[in-house]
């Protein structure tokens, strides 16, 4: 499973059918507000319909709560510990500092800039 945590709902929409149009048998969920995100992956434990998602797809310029702070939140809360999800910060921004704030945490596994295209995502799943 796929999660998108981004603000902008054209964005969320575009790269959703992206990746069913791409690659079929992976189901997407995406969220416009982080905070919902971070009460999703929070309920996973509790509910077996649930599960965690494989990869985290997360921008960094959000209005309520930024990528930054929802990569603060999800260390505190020790779920990666359960059910690692490889996150990769999917952001417009080309700031060099932005890429090597994403590089000091260590539950993120890339930056990647808009759009996914499939020579950026093809590695990611398999």
């Amino acid at each position: 499973m796929i999660m998108l945590v981004d603000d902008d709902t054209i964005h969320n929409f575009i790269t959703e059918h992206f990746l069913k149009d791409n690659y079929p048998p992976v189901q997407v969920v995406s969220f416009t507000n982080p905070e919902e995100a971070l009460q999703h992956i929070s309920a996973i434990p509790a509910n077996r319909e649930l599960s965690f998602p494989d990869v985290i797809f997360l921008d960094i310029n959000m209005p309520l709560m930024n990528g930054w702070e929802f990569l603060d939140e999800y260390i505190k809360s020790d779920l990666h510990h359960i059910a690692p999800s490889k996150i990769y910060i999917l952001s417009s921004s080309l700031d060099p500092n932005d890429i090597s704030k994403a590089q000091r945490y260590p539950v993120v596994s890339g930056f990647i800039s808009k759009p996914l295209s499939p020579d950026k995502v093809n590695d990611i799943i398999k």
